[in-house]
C-alpha cells in the first residue's frame, strides 16, 4: 500500500483510474464520495471485467 493512501472520486473516469493505477503501480483504489468518504473499491480485475464485456455481446453483457 502507499502512504499516504490514493483515493479517487467516485465521478473519475475509468481510463483515468486505469492510468492512475499503472502510475503508482497499484492494483486497487478506493473510491469516496463528495465528503471523502469511502463508498467502494475499484481493483484491477474490474478492468477485465470491462473489456470482456466490451469486446464481446457488449450489449446482452451490459454493466448495469
Amino acid at each position: 500500500m502507499v502512504s499516504p493512501v490514493v483515493t479517487v472520486p467516485e465521478t473519475m473516469k475509468l481510463t483515468e483510474c486505469a492510468a492512475l493505477m499503472k502510475q503508482l503501480r497499484v492494483h486497487h483504489l478506493p473510491v469516496v464520495d463528495e465528503a471523502g468518504l469511502i463508498v467502494g473499491m475499484i481493483s484491477a480485475t474490474d478492468f477485465l471485467v470491462v473489456a470482456e464485456a466490451m469486446g464481446t455481446n457488449f450489449e446482452e453483457r451490459s454493466l448495469h
